[in-house]
Formats: C-alpha cells, structure tokens, sequence
C-alpha cells in the first residue's frame, strides 16, 4: 500500500521553511524514524523522520 509522508506541525512560531536536502532517493528502502529530509527555518533546521517503514518510490519535492 503506497503512504504519503506529510510534514509534521513545525512548531510556534514558525511559519514556514525551505527543505535542504533530502536524504533518500528513489528505490531506497527506510525503516521508522529514518530522516527522509532536513528542514531549514529561520529559527532550527529540522530532521523529518519517517512514519513507515518501506521503499520510497516518488519523491514529489525538490530542495529549496
């Protein structure tokens, strides 16, 4: 069954931010809680971890 990653609430305060780099690709394979992409706000830069364990078949972001 094909699941979508959203993004978690990004905490007060923060209204938005640029993704800089996402660390997996096509075909990988990710376990629970791998970071799949990094966040970067004005305040922190985030690591998003990923909720399902499975292969990552689209990736429908690019960084920035």
């Amino acid at each position: 069954m094909i699941k979508e990653i959203k993004l978690p609430d990004l905490g007060e305060g923060i209204e938005g931010a640029d993704i800089s780099e996402i660390t997996v690709s096509v075909g990988d394979n990710v376990s629970i809680d791998d970071t799949v992409l990094v966040l970067e706000s004005d305040k922190a830069s985030m690591e998003i971890p990923s909720e399902y364990a499975g292969k990552i078949y689209e990736i429908l972001v690019d960084v920035g």
